[in-house]
């Protein structure tokens, strides 16, 4: 098995590599929007194909399980615009082959539609909507088999207030759903209901201060007595195109209200900056701090993360992306944590992870390109409470990939 998929991606990138040779004079893609008739829709259809070697395919501690893995990704989309006005409407699939481990294929589908409604300059509303299954990229020690589940995924923003205007406000409200196909671990499924509004006061020339409260409710479906209601306010400032940068940066507080009446608040905040000091190159820069669902347990998580990312044009034909990351959390005891006799919001369990990658893109034409690159994530963990087991929470893994998109 291991000679068959080295003949396997060595033959996928001599392909890549021979293709790469007859590019010229190429630009970065831009997907031909197809006319259907004169009814104003665009039919735009893009394909991905990546040939990778991940070294940790279950992203465990023990007994490490490697393969090549083969995604073919279409997507096909609907577009239509109406003055300032755009609708979306696609249908993407994500299919993944493992040689190796058979048991981690899968075949996801994604449904998904927007609604960017601009009424007249003071009014915009802007809906979107998602829907389908997903697989997560981390399974459980002895489970062979990536978690998959149903997703479902909505909102909906209604803005008031012209961009030049003193004042301006949003209003907002989400909602999240996951419900997994496995009856193994049910207390994963869970829901996240958050709404909330933000308003600005222009303070200088593309520079607004803001005030922002959100509320959401979430927990996990089989288990209301972990609920956690969680309230956040904020301060903060947003601009564009000062000094050539762009960013919102956001802090105040956040409060956690559990169902047996318990409540804690910590800070809380939201950074995202980015810089061009050229036209063809970019550093961007994100971190926050907040609180949220363990996609891996029925437990919630307390977490800070730093992120950034460097994206440089050397020439017409070749860029590439490097990018770096950085999570410090806390796994509070929720639903699983009930059962174990901690009460919620224990901390049971500190992770640390870092990653690391790059990313390198050759233009062949308006509507082709190759990529190639690496992803490095490793994470670390430290028990707390008494009973927990943190060393299941580690692992390191390695992925490898070269991979072709294409378009009309």
């Amino acid at each position: 098995m291991r000679s068959n998929y080295s003949f396997k991606l060595i033959r996928s990138a001599a392909f890549l590599t021979g293709a790469a040779t007859i590019a010229f004079n190429a630009a970065a893609i831009e997907p031909a929007e197809v006319k259907l008739g004169e009814s104003g829709i665009s039919f735009i259809p893009t394909i991905q194909i990546k040939q990778g070697y991940d070294d940790n395919v279950f992203a465990t501690t023990f007994d490490e399980k490697s393969s090549g893995k083969l995604e073919i990704i279409p997507d096909l989309k609907l577009q239509a615009h109406r003055q300032d006005s755009q609708y979306t409407l696609g249908l993407g699939l994500n299919s993944a082959t493992y040689y190796d481990v058979s048991d981690a294929d899968y075949v996801n589908w994604d449904l998904y539609g927007e609604i960017n409604e601009v009424f007249n300059s003071r009014n915009r509303l802007d809906v979107n909507l998602e829907v389908g299954t997903y697989s997560e990229d981390k399974s459980f020690e002895l489970q062979d088999e990536l978690p998959e589940y149903d997703g479902v995924k909505a909102g909906i923003l209604y803005g008031f207030g012209a961009k030049s205007a003193m004042f301006s406000f949003d209003l907002f409200a989400d909602y999240e759903e996951k419900t997994y196909s496995s009856q193994v671990d049910q207390s994963r499924d869970s829901e996240n209901v958050k709404a909330g509004g933000t308003a600005y006061v222009a303070v200088a020339p593309s520079t607004k201060a803001l005030l922002e409260v959100n509320n959401s409710d979430i927990g996990y479906t089989n288990d209301p007595e972990s609920d956690v209601e969680v309230f956040t306010g904020y301060v903060g400032v947003t601009w564009e195109a000062t000094a050539k940068t762009t960013g919102t940066v956001k802090v105040g507080q956040q409060k956690q209200e559990r169902v047996d009446g318990d409540s804690t608040t910590d800070p809380s905040w939201e950074i995202e900056v980015s810089w061009a000091p050229k036209s063809y190159s970019t550093f961007n820069f994100n971190t926050a701090q907040t609180f949220g669902l363990d996609s891996q347990s029925g437990d919630y998580t307390q977490y800070m993360d730093v992120g950034a990312d460097w994206a440089h044009d050397w020439s017409p034909l070749w860029s590439t992306k490097l990018f770096v990351s950085y999570k410090d959390e806390d796994l509070l005891a929720g639903t699983d944590g009930r059962g174990a006799g901690f009460e919620v919001g224990t901390t049971l369990i500190t992770r640390e992870t870092v990653g690391f990658g790059f990313d390198v893109t050759y233009d062949i034409n308006r509507w082709a390109e190759l990529t190639g690159g690496y992803e490095l994530t490793d994470r670390t963990a430290d028990a707390e409470a008494s009973t927990p087991n943190a060393t299941s929470d580690e692992y390191k893994r390695n992925y490898f990939y070269v991979g072709i998109e294409l378009s009309l």
